[in-house]
């Protein structure tokens, strides 16, 4: 019952809202991986990790670079950096890496947030969403 009910969600939500969603899942992703740090946790964790960069990359792909000008053009290069230290997070299998992509994925989905709320009604550059 709770699937229809997402899948309704996900479907009738504004793109705003969509992008939004999609941070607060990466950021989850991200923090259910620094909690499952130990190695018995190992495939989950990677799993986790794997969400949050898929998730990230999805981000990326939205973006419109050339109608967003330099604010694409730097939320490009934030979305790389945040991929590279989710892999990193995932090769060296320590939690600094997955701590630097939280910190700068929480600022953005906090703006997201503000947008989704109706705190500012112009879209942003830089994303075709």
């Amino acid at each position: 019952m709770g699937d229809r009910y997402r899948q309704h969600d996900i479907l009738t939500a504004t793109p705003v809202v969509l992008v939004a969603k999609l941070f607060e899942a990466a950021i989850g992703n991200g923090q259910r991986a620094l909690e499952l740090a130990g190695p018995e946790h190992l495939a989950e964790r990677c799993r986790a990790l794997g969400r949050a960069a898929a998730i990230v990359s999805e981000l990326r792909a939205s973006l419109d670079v050339e109608r967003g000008g330099e604010i694409g053009a730097n939320l490009d290069r934030l979305y790389g950096f945040v991929l590279e230290r989710l892999v990193d997070a995932n090769v060296e299998q320590c939690v600094e890496p997955v701590e630097e992509a939280l910190r700068v994925l929480m600022p953005l989905a906090e703006a997201w947030d503000e947008v989704r709320r109706g705190a500012v009604t112009a879209p942003l550059p830089g994303s075709s969403t």
